[in-house]
């Protein structure tokens, strides 16, 4: 397997809220907003392009929140990015 550059249109994310999840939605161009809808609750996902090269790399950050509002309180987190089904990179994190 290779180890990049990826192109963005070739990942997919997920988002997943206190064992609800969300998606998978297709990641889109440097700060695009993909949004996921989890019951009631929309988010938004930001991918930023840190090195300009138009490829996900290692060290570019993704940026999760609330729709217009910040994310909400007392839950448990996994963020997930795969590459057309080829592996899935997965980040957890609690607001508590």
């Amino acid at each position: 397997m290779s180890h990049g550059p990826y192109a963005s249109s070739g990942f997919q994310i997920r988002l997943v809220v206190s064992n609800f999840a969300g998606g998978p939605a297709s990641l889109g161009p440097n700060n695009s907003v993909a949004r996921i809808v989890i019951g009631r609750t929309a988010y938004r996902v930001v991918w930023i392009d840190t090195d300009g090269d138009g490829a996900v790399s290692v060290g570019d950050p993704f940026l999760v929140s609330g729709d217009r509002a910040p994310l909400s309180p007392l839950s448990d987190y996994e963020f997930d990015l795969s590459w057309q089904s080829a592996w899935t990179a997965h980040v957890f994190w609690s607001t508590y």
